[in-house]
């Protein structure tokens, strides 16, 4: 993890997980994507397979953890794309997305028996789901 690679002396990221401790490069842009699964993982923004330019778009969030709260955008051609979630102590999810215009989405809420799905064209969109 980059946690093992700080507390074995990584300054920077290295070319292997198992950091410093045997020898590999020790400035390897490798494992750089972190930023890319913040974005399409946890915020769940992604663009639908098989379109270009973002015309039409998933909302897919990964809720893990002990997160309670994620935000993230994604410049597109089309516009900025906005995704929120909350998930309080009760298990109640609330969703924000903001789709811009020319463009519609899946939204996928997750919920105790699996995500269900809305489509939604522009504009900003509430949702709600229960996890527990």
């Amino acid at each position: 993890s980059y946690g093992y690679q700080l507390v074995h002396g990584a300054t920077s990221l290295t070319e292997d997980w198992s950091g410093p401790t045997v020898g590999y490069s020790q400035n390897h842009m490798m494992l750089g994507a972190i930023d890319e699964w913040f974005t399409s993982g946890l915020a769940g923004i992604q663009q639908a397979p098989g379109f270009i330019g973002y015309e039409k778009i998933f909302i897919k969030p990964a809720i893990v953890g002990d997160l309670s709260h994620v935000e993230g955008s994604y410049r597109t051609p089309k516009g900025l794309i906005e995704s929120s979630w909350t998930k309080s102590a009760d298990g109640r999810l609330t969703m924000r997305v903001s789709i811009p215009a020319s463009t519609n989405a899946i939204i996928y809420v997750p919920s105790t028996g699996g995500p269900v799905t809305y489509s939604v064209g522009p504009g900003i969109h509430e949702f709600t789901g229960l996890l527990k």
